[in-house]
């Protein structure tokens, strides 16, 4: 029976305490939070191992590299584009122990590349703002101002041909605009 106990005891929860990723990456606590927020993250409170007695804030290995890859694409970026470019980053992150046989590119290659990444951004956006508008799920305040650009203000705001309806607070809806304009 002691055994078993000591067994219980002595589990470790498989991932990262929050605190060693938060010193690791040399982030701000604030910051580490926002950002684990914005991608949905929620740490986990475990045992602390060298003290039971004690909760930890913990997240999964897979968590921690979410993180990690948001935390270098966030600079000098918006959310949603942070967002989507890390979620492209960590789609297009080959196997392990895959070799690359391409020779590395040069200056103008990567300039290229920083174009193509910026295009693929925006395709992500309006592929989730078309996706939005059609299928007419609700949508948080937050939700809304990473698919707009901006963050609505009033009962119903338009940009871009797009209407933001507030249904309830917090709760909005996307459909397009009328296409009514009046001439002169």
């Amino acid at each position: 029976m002691a055994s078993k106990k000591a067994a219980a005891l002595a589990a470790v929860p498989d991932g990262v305490p929050f605190d060693q990723w938060i010193e690791r990456e040399g982030c701000s606590r604030s910051s580490a939070y926002k950002w684990a927020g914005e991608l949905g993250i929620k740490p986990t409170q475990e045992p602390d191992p060298g003290d039971p007695r004690k909760r930890r804030a913990w997240i999964s290995g897979e968590q921690a590299e979410q993180l990690s890859a948001y935390a270098k694409q966030r600079k000098g970026r918006r959310i949603g584009e942070a967002i989507a470019a890390t979620r492209g980053a960590l789609a297009t992150v080959p196997p392990p122990g895959w070799v690359s046989s391409a020779e590395p590119a040069d200056t103008a290659d990567r300039e290229d590349d920083g174009d193509r990444e910026a295009l693929e951004v925006l395709g992500l956006r309006l592929q989730a703002l078309r996706d939005a508008v059609e299928l007419g799920v609700p949508l948080s305040t937050h939700e809304v101002r990473l698919l707009l650009g901006a963050r609505p203000g009033g009962d119903r705001v338009t940009r871009a041909g797009i209407e933001a309806r507030r249904e309830a607070r917090g709760l909005w809806r996307l459909s397009k605009a009328s296409e009514r304009r009046e001439r002169w």
